[in-house]
């Protein structure tokens, strides 16, 4: 071949290249964008799908999905609900969600969640929304839990919302919360008959058990006729402290979804007394006190002259009623303070030109019984001005205060009474009023002050006992408590305002059958006046009964007293509580160990109420010489 042949050859060969390439490029863009278009066409087709598929609201984060992107890690969730005045959430006490699971669309109680405690307290604590049909509940006597199951009809939601369209079943089971075991959940009619045709194939009665443990549990069962339908719902519950469980039935008509016969008691638990064989004889009540009365002594004289120098004629009477008023403004540790008024009144004949100015006041005082004045700490007149001046046969009002200072052992009492003055709680007090003129002759009278004690409290009509002892040596009052009835069903009665229930009964019970003690105190008693005394419960137990019969309180004077003179002991019949086995059985009293301390031996006081230093009769003028 010449080089012209090869030319054209390397040439055709050129050409026949690039037709290829431009169709082999031209057929790759076709294909290409041909699964393009498909891809695109696709990917909008499902978009489109998953747009037009139902969206639900996720019970347990409030979150919208969609059944095809719910995954079994796709919801994030607290287990318990927020506690807003703790400002934490109780399962975790942190703030990020520390449970993972599928999203639901309906309430559930597979598995703790915080959503679904504030939906069933919504029903839960309030009566409007629920009626009881059965329930049962069991108390330990010593961890205080409850196990306890119970059979509603549903009538609402919430409170006083819309009432529920069709006839709805509550059943609940166990305490609901995050970290215990529960059951809480609803059954139409429908529901009931789904349940029935699976129970009665499967004979899977139990609807749910608290735990397995035999001592301690909760738990709801449907019962099943000889054909295997639901006829009732059987609810057990039993504490570790309760030799039997409580178990009540309660017949179902799941047609209706309603109850069709009367509940029925198979078992009670807790502690079933027996019934005494005869009536118990209680102790009289012991009372160590002195007798106190309070009412005063005697009534406040006023009988006392002017005593007044011959040159000095003027007429002093009290106008205040009662003559001396003590602490009513001011109160103190040290002192007692006193007002009152007097009326001072020239004597001298009219138009006879002698006035009289008074320049000072003072006053001294005693008990009744001492024979000699000290002076107050402190005297003033209120409103007046010294000197003042009273023309003849005339009279000038006179408001006076004035402060006693108290004896060592009294401040040491640390007493700030109102409106009575406690130097004079023993013998009367009398505050001698002196008054001063210009040219210093002297007068004066004296104001009595009668200790008059507030009312002590006594038993009224609706007690059922009164204890209390007397104190005067110290704050003159009354300790006391009131037993009485309670208004509230579960309890036997009040003692001092401290209900005691028939369950704090079977737990004092409880304790004594554990540890032979029978005589359980209750753990109400209380310290008064900051330790000046004190009061204490027990409860008497009946071993063979296995009941409380009596309640033993005593009342003693405190830590702050150490040499104790002062008690009271009493007893009080405990009535009749529980649901008894119906059953004879011997009384047994209780081994009493506790008792009123040693006491220090007083006497009566006795003290002097009135004396005659201050009965002063002036003499009567002696008549003029003739001249």
């Amino acid at each position: 071949m010449d080089d012209t042949v090869m030319e054209q050859l390397n040439t055709s060969l050129s050409d026949l290249m690039q037709q290829n390439h431009n169709r082999l490029e031209d057929l790759l863009k076709e294909n290409v964008g041909a699964a393009v278009v498909d891809g695109l066409k696709g990917l909008a087709a499902e978009m489109n799908a998953v747009e037009a598929e139902q969206r639900f609201q996720c019970v347990q984060c409030d979150k919208e999905f969609r059944t095809s992107t719910n995954g079994p890690k796709s919801c994030s969730f607290h287990r318990a609900e927020y506690d807003s005045w703790n400002k934490t959430y109780p399962c975790c006490s942190g703030s990020h969600p520390c449970q993972f699971q599928s999203h639901r669309a309906n309430h559930h109680c597979d598995y703790p969640y915080g959503k679904f405690f504030g939906r069933s307290s919504g029903i839960q604590n309030y009566v409007d929304t629920k009626e009881t049909w059965a329930s049962v509940e069991d108390n330990d006597l010593e961890t205080g839990g409850t196990q306890k199951a119970y059979i509603y009809r549903l009538l609402r939601w919430k409170s006083r919302g819309a009432p529920t369209e069709e006839p709805t079943m509550l059943i609940s089971v166990g305490t609901v919360w995050h970290d215990t075991p529960y059951f809480f959940d609803t059954f139409t009619t429908k529901q009931l008959a789904s349940v029935s045709a699976t129970v009665g194939l499967t004979r899977q009665t139990t609807i749910f058990r608290t735990s397995q443990n035999e001592s301690e549990f909760a738990m709801a069962e449907w019962i099943l006729s000889r054909h295997g339908d639901i006829v009732g719902i059987r609810l057990t519950a039993k504490s570790a402290t309760s030799a039997s469980p409580f178990i009540r039935v309660c017949p179902i008509d799941i047609s209706k979804c309603a109850p069709s016969g009367k509940v029925v008691t198979l078992s009670e638990g807790g502690i079933r007394s027996y019934k005494p064989d005869k009536a118990y004889v209680l102790p009289e009540t012991v009372r160590i006190c002195p007798t106190v009365s309070d009412k005063p002594p005697r009534s406040v004289r006023t009988d006392f002259k002017t005593r007044t120098s011959l040159n000095l004629r003027v007429i002093l009477k009290t106008i205040s009623d009662p003559p001396l008023i003590a602490n009513d403004k001011w109160k103190s540790y040290e002192v007692d303070h006193f007002e009152g008024t007097i009326s001072v009144f020239n004597a001298h004949p009219a138009g006879s030109l002698n006035p009289i100015t008074i320049a000072s006041v003072s006053a001294a005082f005693r008990l009744v019984g001492d024979t000699e004045y000290a002076p107050a700490s402190t005297c003033k007149a209120e409103g007046l001005d010294f000197p003042f001046t009273i023309e003849p046969r005339q009279t000038c009002p006179l408001k006076f205060q004035l402060s006693v200072p108290r004896p060592k052992e009294d401040i040491e009492a640390k007493v700030d009474w109102w409106n009575r003055a406690f130097i004079a709680r023993f013998r009367p007090i009398r505050i001698k009023l002196i008054l001063e003129d210009i040219e210093g002759e002297e007068c004066s009278i004296v104001l009595e002050y009668v200790y008059k004690p507030f009312r002590f409290e006594k038993q009224k009509e609706s007690d059922l006992a009164f204890l209390f002892f007397d104190d005067p040596s110290s704050n003159y009052e009354r300790a006391y408590i009131h037993i009485e009835k309670s208004d509230r069903e579960d309890d036997v009665l009040k003692i001092d305002g401290n209900g005691v229930s028939s369950e704090r009964l079977d737990k004092a019970v409880y304790q004594a059958i554990k540890t032979g003690e029978s005589e359980v105190d209750l753990g109400i008693g209380q310290e008064r006046l900051s330790g000046e005394w004190e009061w204490t419960a027990w409860a008497l137990v009946d071993l063979s009964c296995r009941r409380v019969y009596a309640f033993k309180i005593m009342l003693k004077e405190g830590r702050l007293v150490t040499k104790k003179k002062y008690g009271c002991l009493g007893y009080i019949p405990c009535s009749d509580y529980g649901n008894p086995i119906n059953r004879v059985r011997p009384i047994h009293y209780a081994i009493e160990k506790a008792r009123l301390p040693d006491l220090v031996p007083f006497t009566e006081p006795s003290y002097v109420t009135d004396d005659k230093v201050d009965d002063y009769v002036p003499e009567p003028p002696k008549p003029a010489n003739p001249p």
